[in-house]
């Protein structure tokens, strides 16, 4: 059929938090050009100081909105790699797409048996640390609703004090005239 109005423009991407806190956070940085698209994603490596290898905790999308991360026996520092889930995309034919989540990654000083908050966005359903929006509408005769935007995936002190927050990028824009 014959196409009317025209396509809402691409999400943006998210917006990404890590820490100041020097006795928190080291080598921390916002890593240019956001995450993968999909589902938001967080990695967790304890790095010891001693041999075997240590494990790797990877953290994906589900409705559990609270995972938690023990630190193993032997690690001094974690390095974390934090994902947002991407914006949705349009439902119309020419598919605009959504805005990558932010990504972020540090290494992050603790202590055997410490505990981290670790909540991962969804592109799907609400499940991470600060929820996408809704999406916009299509413009004065709506023929199209926007997009939802992705949520956002975090790892936390296990008081609740962000040490890394990686947005969910923005949703795509409906269609109107």
């Amino acid at each position: 059929g014959k196409r009317v109005g025209d396509d809402g423009g691409r999400g943006h991407g998210g917006s990404a938090f890590v820490s100041p806190d020097p006795d928190l956070i080291t080598d921390g940085e916002v890593i240019p050009g956001g995450g993968p698209t999909d589902d938001g994603l967080v990695v967790i490596l304890p790095l010891k100081n001693w041999q075997p290898a240590p494990l790797v905790s990877l953290f994906t999308c589900s409705k559990d909105k609270n995972k938690t991360f023990t630190v193993p026996p032997g690690a001094f520092t974690a390095q974390v790699l934090a994902y947002g889930a991407s914006g949705g995309d349009s439902q119309s034919d020419s598919k605009v797409v959504g805005g990558l989540g932010a990504a972020v990654q540090g290494i992050l000083p603790v202590t055997v048996g410490q505990s981290l908050i670790v909540k991962v966005g969804c592109s799907l359903y609400p499940s991470g640390y600060a929820l996408g929006g809704d999406g916009g509408g299509g413009g004065s005769n709506n023929i199209e609703v926007g997009s939802d935007g992705g949520d956002g995936s975090a790892v936390l002190t296990s008081a609740g004090e962000p040490l890394f927050v990686a947005g969910g990028g923005g949703g795509a824009g409906g269609r109107g005239f």
